[in-house]
This record gives C-alpha cells, structure tokens and sequence, in this order.
C-alpha cells in the first residue's frame, strides 16, 4: 500500500460523507443504507403479537429485563400500569421509576401512572426531601444524579426497583448526543449503568418501552445488565387514516358556494377610479356603511 503512493491509499480508503448529507438531515438514512443491522430489531420475540390492544403481560419471577415493541394507541400505558401494581403487590416498598428524555412527555406519563414527576415537588427548601421520599418518580434523564441517591439507598434496604425507560430509543440518543447533557454526559451515562445494574442484581425489574423498537438499545442493557431481555413485539397496523377534503378547492383557491351559498358569495369588484379589487360578501351592511357597493 505505502510503495503503490496516496493515488491507491484513496482508492481503498472509505468515502467521507460530505457535508450536504448532514445539513439536509440525510446522514441517518446514510447510516440505515451501510449499516442496517444498527436500525432493525433482531432479537427474537419472547412474545409476538398481531392485536390491536396488548394484554397484561407478567413481570420475569424474580427480577429481570423486559422490552416492549408496540404502536402508539395499543395500550402501553396501560401495560406499565398493570406492571407497576404487581411490582407493589410483590414487595409493598418497591420504588418506581420513569425515566425519560423530555420533561413534557414525562409529566404526562407520570400523571396516567399516578406517580409524582420531580417538576410538581420542586418550589421550596424542601424539594430535594420530596425527592428523596417518593415511592414513584418520573424525572428527565438529566436529573438522575438527583435521584440515584435514594435509589442506591432503597436497594441497600432490600427494596426492589421498577425502573421504567419512556421511549428507549430517542432516550439513547439522548444519553449520547443531547445537547442539555453538556459535560455531565459522562458522569450521566457511567451513573445509569450503575443503576441498570444494581436494579437487577437487587432482584429488581427494567421495562423499556418503544413504537418501532430497535435492537440496539436492547444490547446496551443486555450488556449492562448481564440480562437476556424478554422481548414482547405486537406488529399491529392500524388501517391507514383516509382524510377527506369536505370541499374541493379549485385553482384560484375561491370560497365554495357549498360551504358558504350561492347567495352569500358575490364575484370579485373592480374600481377603476382605484384600480384595486374589493372582494365583499353582497349585501354585507358593515360594507355598505363604508360607502362599498356592488
């Protein structure tokens, strides 16, 4: 290679991506064209669906590591909220955690659940307390570093754990790339592999939870965890919405006399004096005050 000179280095050397593929937002489809394993879900179901609601699924006997694949609308919320009661009826203690990437959509989780988000226990001197107290919490993965203390301590306890990742995917991404992580990111990603791991080994539960859920994320948490992942994939598609205009537009984008009636609707009026058009309904006495007339 050195004795054939750069000409044959280039030759074999990979082509870089160009800038452009970037800016246009095009780099992941480049990614998922040379490497598609990474954007695919390769693991074999535990449990394959094809229904419009998913059922009541079985926390693993004894801890372990779930991961859930199912559209929007199919009932996953509902899923975490029969999860959590048996995590409760199996130890009264257990803390249950929701961890997310974005706060909004955490608040909304943490109230369908019936558990607190660290947002509504901020506010006084007290806050950090609060946080420390509650039997369920949702938070921001950027907040973990307030939690964990409380979690290590319910651990050491006895206490067992559910922790709940809210859209694994988009929170993986969020772990490496997320701009709000700055330099915390690498404190933030060794401190939640501490606790993907003392959840397990404390007999706890892990549960991730996605639409389109891909392998990835599921071999980050076997490896962190030392866990098989019971995989339960429902492949329901729900029939394509059909979305109908209730009035066709034409080309001049002019009102329909079905939607507005013949009588109401007056063509356009041209004043030669101004040299401008006034577009009015006929009749309209607002207008016809101002001195308009057809």
């Amino acid at each position: 290679m050195v004795q054939s000179g750069a000409a044959a280095l280039h030759e074999r050397s990979p082509k870089p991506t160009s800038y452009p593929i970037w800016k246009r937002g095009g780099f992941n489809a480049y990614l998922q064209g040379k490497y598609p394993e990474i954007f695919a879900l390769s693991h074999k179901p535990s449990i394959e669906l094809n229904q419009r609601y998913l059922p009541v699924l079985e926390l693993p006997t004894g801890g372990g590591l779930m991961a859930i694949s199912s559209p929007m609308g199919t009932g996953k919320t509902e899923v975490l909220k029969a999860l959590i009661a048996q995590a409760r009826a199996i130890d009264s203690g257990c803390l249950v955690e929701l961890i997310g990437y974005r706060n909004s959509l955490g608040k909304q989780s943490a109230q369908r659940l019936g558990i607190d988000h660290i947002h509504d226990l901020q506010g006084s001197s007290y806050a950090q307390t609060y946080i420390n107290s509650s039997s369920g919490l949702a938070y921001c993965l950027d907040s973990l570093h307030r939690r964990i203390g409380a979690i290590q301590k319910a651990i050491a306890q006895g206490r067992r754990v559910l922790l709940l990742l809210d859209e694994i995917d988009a929170l993986m991404k969020h772990l490496f790339l997320g701009s709000t992580l700055g330099k915390r990111r690498g404190d933030i990603a060794l401190m939640l592999c501490e606790l993907l791991k003392a959840v397990i080994d404390g007999g706890g539960w892990i549960v991730a939870g996605e639409a389109d859920l891909l392998s990835l994320p599921i071999q980050f948490l076997e490896q962190v965890t030392g866990q098989l992942a019971q995989v339960t994939v429902n492949r329901w598609v729900g029939a394509p919405w059909q979305i109908e205009a209730p009035i066709p537009l034409n080309a001049k984008m002019e009102p329909s006399p079905a939607l507005m009636g013949k009588a109401a609707i007056a063509p356009p009026k041209v004043s030669k004096a101004r040299n401008s058009i006034f577009s009015f309904l006929a009749g309209s006495p607002a207008l016809s005050r101002r001195g308009v007339s057809g």
